[in-house]
């Protein structure tokens, strides 16, 4: 969309994830390893900046806000979701009957705490991005409904999320295909074709 004048770039922690991305090799696009809270481009670099469900993880969300807001020219856009949180589906309530008997409790961030209260609350996280510079900020609630193809579709992309993947690692590869098949078969007792779930966001909208 932004060829040929134009360019994209995309940045995660993760190497891995960068990995992925620079494998699809798109056109107009680069991917770095980078910090959301330490972006490593000058002021005024970008007419618009979109982070999808990745500003929850920031252990220091105003920082994080700042740089998003440096790094747009004036009138630039921020784009920002993250989950809300919500009383859980049967589906996954059956998925986790089985991966808590299977691995130690999910560990809790701490210094995540502070960022997560606020993305959960509109008013406070509106308030926050005007406290960042944002000349304007507006948050929506957007609901989705969520397709899988099956039961093997919805534990596979299940493991590789950030909470569950952070449990499993270390795990052998036999356990841990052990674990998957039962929640397999669990979540294909009450769902053996195709499942759809429902997801809430927060959104936010801010103008530099």
């Amino acid at each position: 969309m932004v060829a040929p004048g134009g360019g994209v770039v995309g940045v995660d922690l993760a190497p891995g994830m960068i990995e992925v991305a620079r494998a699809m090799h798109i056109p107009s696009a680069r991917f770095e390893i980078m910090d959301i809270e330490n972006l490593e481009f000058e002021a005024g670099s970008f007419d618009a900046a979109i982070c999808g469900h990745g500003l929850q993880f920031a252990s220091d969300l105003p920082r994080a806000l700042r740089e998003s807001r440096r790094v747009l020219r004036p009138r630039g856009r921020l784009a920002a979701s993250v989950p809300v949180t919500a009383g859980k589906e049967a589906v996954w309530m059956r998925l986790d009957s089985v991966i808590d008997r299977w691995l130690p409790p999910a560990p809790i961030a701490s210094d995540q705490e502070s960022t997560r209260a606020t993305v959960q609350d509109t008013a406070a996280f509106q308030r926050a991005a005007i406290e960042a510079g944002f000349a304007k900020a507006a948050v929506e609630l957007v609901e989705e409904t969520v397709p899988w193809q099956s039961a093997e579709h919805i534990v596979t992309s299940f493991m590789a999320w950030v909470d569950s993947a952070s449990r499993i690692e270390g795990m052998d590869a036999v356990r841990r295909q052990a674990m998957m098949n039962e929640a397999i078969e669990a979540v294909r007792r009450d769902n053996p074709g195709p499942i759809v779930t429902k997801g809430r966001n927060h959104v936010l909208f801010a103008e530099a």
